[in-house]
């Protein structure tokens, strides 16, 4: 097999025609790299340039093999850029799973600013509970996720807070309370719930109970939904009321109707959090939680 060191030796000597200024291209003396082409036609049985004492030139053969010395040379500096990208994170994929929440309000500028920095790296996103989402990040179906913690069984799962917004109440529009502009958590106590099933969004359905518990009662669940669209239209057709990200809201669904909570310290919050597995460093990964950091500190790309 031949060198690159080769191809580039033969290139040159092709290119000028002219033993003594191919040299002085390669920064070598003119003898080794004479007879470094004579080794390399005797290795390939195949005679590459007519000499005489006047010129040289190419023979049909070498003429074929410049187009595919310098293919092989083209594509050995593309497979040496390629490694090198690869390793500062600049070209890949990534495969981020999220909650629905997430990209209506925090995802949307961290997408945006990742790809004005490595515009080359193909980014695969799917919308995946936060229960989903754990399981297959460990089973590496996926890279990283942004959902609604704790999580559960994760210890192999590393977990950085990004972003916390507010719940709000979501009531049918003929419900008593729909009037009111704000309403007390505790004036939900016995109304019938819908929520998500806990194991598929363990993060909200602990914050909505926990906070539930501090006004002193727990939430009567009469209907589950694996979806938001879901819960909402559970909601529109009376089943009960439930309790979701305020970037949720709908405005389409015209038989609901959203209500902040009248105190903002006791007002149910839920946080989203970027998780990836703790065993990950590909550069990929670390370029994209580099913009995630920098976008949950209010930083703007640069």
């Amino acid at each position: 097999m031949l060198e690159l060191r080769q191809f580039r030796q033969f290139i040159a000597v092709a290119e000028e025609l002219n033993f003594h200024r191919a040299a002085e291209r390669l920064h070598m003396s003119q003898p080794p790299l004479t007879q470094a082409l004579q080794r390399m036609e005797e290795d390939l049985g195949v005679k590459l340039f007519e000499r005489s004492n006047r010129s040289v030139r190419l023979t049909q053969a070498g003429t074929l093999f410049l187009d595919e010395a310098r293919r092989t040379i083209a594509q050995a500096e593309r497979a040496v850029t390629t490694a090198r990208q690869a390793a500062q994170g600049f070209i890949g994929f990534l495969r981020i799973v999220f909650v629905s929440s997430a990209m209506n309000v925090y995802l949307p500028p961290v997408l945006r600013a990742f790809h004005q920095r490595h515009p080359d790296v193909v980014l695969k996103l799917h919308e995946r509970t936060s229960g989903q989402q754990a399981k297959e990040i460990q089973t590496e179906w996926a890279d990283v996720g942004f959902l609604m913690p704790p999580l559960l069984e994760a210890s192999d799962l590393q977990l950085e807070t990004v972003f916390r917004e507010s719940l709000v109440a979501v009531l049918p529009r003929q419900h008593r309370l729909a009037t009111n502009p704000k309403v007390r958590l505790q004036d939900l106590a016995g109304e019938p719930f819908v929520l998500l099933p806990a194991l598929q969004g363990p993060g909200l359905y602990a914050h909505i109970l926990i906070a539930c518990a501090r006004v002193g009662f727990t939430p009567r669940i009469v209907q589950e939904a694996h979806h938001m669209r879901s819960l909402i239209g559970l909601v529109a057709a009376g089943i009960g009321v439930t309790i979701m990200p305020a970037s949720l809201q709908d405005p389409r669904q015209t038989e609901v109707v959203y209500r902040e909570f009248h105190d903002a310290d006791s007002a149910p919050q839920y946080d989203l959090a970027v998780v990836w597995r703790a065993a990950d460093t590909s550069p990929v990964l670390q370029a994209f939680l580099t913009v995630v950091r920098a976008t949950a500190r209010g930083d703007r790309p640069e």
